[in-house]
């Protein structure tokens, strides 16, 4: 649990059997998160992976660019609980979705990578450095914020927890079935990827959004 005065909404409404205004402000985060999670998933693998208006990469070299996000996803919870302690976990979920928004501003740029040398380096080592760092920023997001989020919808909660948290996974769990079809119906669409991708940051601005009135509470 996260420290007393660390997460939005720890000890206030104790004396309350229902869930207060600031779960719901968590769910609606939750659900915003997943869909920026597995919509930027869903669009990273086709961005990569296409030939017209994507980097063209072949499947081992899709694999490679996703080894900082496994390495980040098994080492980061190691770090996250002294962070959370530091910060609180309604700082620790900003961080994640902005991480987040970070990446999905940045992927769709790396087809601008210009070709030949550039401070010393080809091009080539440029597009794996980017590469690299959206795969890393993408798993210390991703453990930062759904591990955040959970802290602090547990922190609202007094009674009914199985109901509640019930709700919140059916409410993540819907995100998760609308995000893949919305994204790929988005760049069939399209017919690229710019525009899924700012469509994914516009949703990680509305979770930052919403997550500054958690964390107001």
């Amino acid at each position: 649990s996260p420290s007393p005065g660390h997460g939005a909404g720890s000890g206030r409404g104790s004396g309350s059997s229902r869930p207060s205004e600031g779960f719901a402000l968590c769910v609606l985060a939750q659900f915003g998160l997943n869909l920026v999670i597995v919509g930027f998933e869903e669009a990273y693998s086709l961005f990569c992976a296409s030939r017209p208006s994507g980097l063209g990469l072949g499947p081992s070299d899709i694999s490679a660019s996703l080894t900082p996000l496994s390495l980040s996803l098994l080492l980061w919870p190691l770090a996250f609980p002294r962070l959370e302690r530091a910060i609180g976990a309604a700082a620790c979920f900003q961080q994640g979705v902005s991480l987040f928004l970070l990446a999905s501003l940045a992927t769709p740029l790396l087809r601008t990578i210009p070709a030949g040398r550039s401070l010393g380096l080809p091009s080539t080592a440029w597009l794996w450095l980017f590469l690299s760092a959206i795969s890393l920023a993408r798993g210390v997001g991703g453990v930062q914020a759904t591990t955040s989020i959970a802290l602090l919808l547990n922190s609202l909660l007094h009674t009914d927890l199985g109901l509640y948290n019930g709700l919140a996974v059916s409410a993540s769990a819907l995100a998760r079935s609308i995000a893949p079809a919305l994204t790929g119906w988005t760049i069939g669409a399209l017919h690229g990827f710019r525009v899924p991708f700012y469509l994914i940051s516009c949703t990680c601005v509305a979770t930052l959004v919403v997550a500054t009135r958690v964390a107001a509470l």
